[in-house]
């Protein structure tokens, strides 16, 4: 009984943490070699990006809190993505060292990107909960 619970905690992890880790890593990566030569990413770039990427599935479980208010889990998910976003990516790289305005000007257009593509998943979480909210708190007239 106990191997079934451990394989449903492992398929759990697997569903929302590791896959769209990976799903983000490729995109990340596709990102990375359409904008320079095809062998830019070395293995230890590919790491980091796979640890970012990780980093940004596990902050996307804040979103599953339902006793938070939206604003309060996206303005948590950004703080999360963006420590992890400067610590790996920037740091990590070595890129903060010897390019720290070029670091910072990259850290500029996180933050864009991340005010201009947030809003979307944001918006349907919370067309989402308001739907369900809705559906449960109706009552029948009728019943006696």
């Amino acid at each position: 009984m106990e191997n079934k619970s451990i394989w449903s905690v492992f398929k759990s992890i697997y569903r929302k943490i590791v896959l769209p880790a990976c799903l983000l890593h490729t995109v990340i990566t596709f990102v990375f070699m359409m904008g320079s030569e095809l062998d830019a990413i070395k293995l230890d770039k590919a790491g980091l990006i796979f640890l970012f990427s990780l980093m940004v599935a596990l902050s996307n479980l804040l979103f599953s809190l339902k006793n938070m208010q939206i604003l309060l889990r996206t303005t948590l998910h950004f703080i999360c993505t963006s420590v992890s976003f400067v610590v790996i990516m920037l740091y990590g790289s070595g890129s903060m060292k010897s390019n720290s305005s070029g670091s910072l000007m990259i850290l500029m257009v996180y933050i864009v990107l991340y005010l201009l593509i947030a809003p979307l998943p944001v918006y349907f979480i919370h067309k989402k909960e308001k739907k369900n909210e809705e559906a449960t708190e109706y009552q029948s007239i009728y019943k006696k």
